[in-house]
C-alpha cells in the first residue's frame, strides 16, 4: 500500500501548472501581454506593446494619420 505523501506527489507531478494572468493588453494588435515577460513600452505615451514589430507598427500608423491631418488643415 502507498503512502499518503505517495498520493499527494503524484497528483502535484501530474497537475499541469497555472495559466499566466494577462496584466495589459498590447496597445496595437491587443495581444495578452502577461506578468514577467519582455515588452516594449512607449514612453511618451505610456502604451506597452508586445515587441518592437508592433510598436513600430503601430507608430507608422500614427505618423500616416498626423500626415493625412496635416496636409487636411493646409487645404
Amino acid at each position: 500500500m502507498r503512502e499518503p505523501w505517495e498520493y499527494e506527489f503524484d497528483r502535484w507531478k501530474t497537475t499541469p501548472p497555472a495559466e499566466p494572468a494577462s496584466v495589459r493588453l498590447c496597445a496595437h494588435c491587443e495581444g495578452d501581454l502577461f506578468e514577467g515577460g519582455e515588452y516594449v513600452k512607449d514612453l511618451v505615451e505610456g502604451e506597452w506593446y508586445c515587441d518592437t514589430d508592433c510598436y513600430f507598427e503601430k507608430m507608422r500608423d500614427n505618423t500616416t494619420l498626423a500626415i493625412l491631418e496635416a496636409e487636411r488643415d493646409e487645404e
